[in-house]
């Protein structure tokens, strides 16, 4: 499936609403770690940053670095607009 640079350049995932469906759409996340992730933020609470993500095992500082342009964060008392998350 071919998405091009327009996709690209608007597709997002929200660490704190992402399904693990959602998360597997990132080149360098596996079924695993997509479960791991929505595991962790089911157990342990919402991120509070990208950054918290490291909090999840297999999340290091390169493959954050290397998702962090597709990630966007939202809390639950907020009202997300995603035109203009970021």
């Amino acid at each position: 499936v071919e998405r091009g640079a327009k996709f690209e350049d608007a597709f997002r995932v929200n660490v704190n609403t992402a399904s693990w469906i959602e998360w597997m759409q990132l080149e360098q996340i596996g079924i695993t770690l997509a479960h791991r992730i929505v595991a962790d933020r089911e157990l342990n609470g919402p991120f509070t940053s990208v950054d918290d993500l490291r909090r999840v095992s297999g999340i290091g500082e390169r493959t954050l670095e290397q998702i962090r342009p597709w990630l966007t964060i939202s809390h639950e008392h907020e009202e997300t607009y995603p035109e203009f998350a970021r």
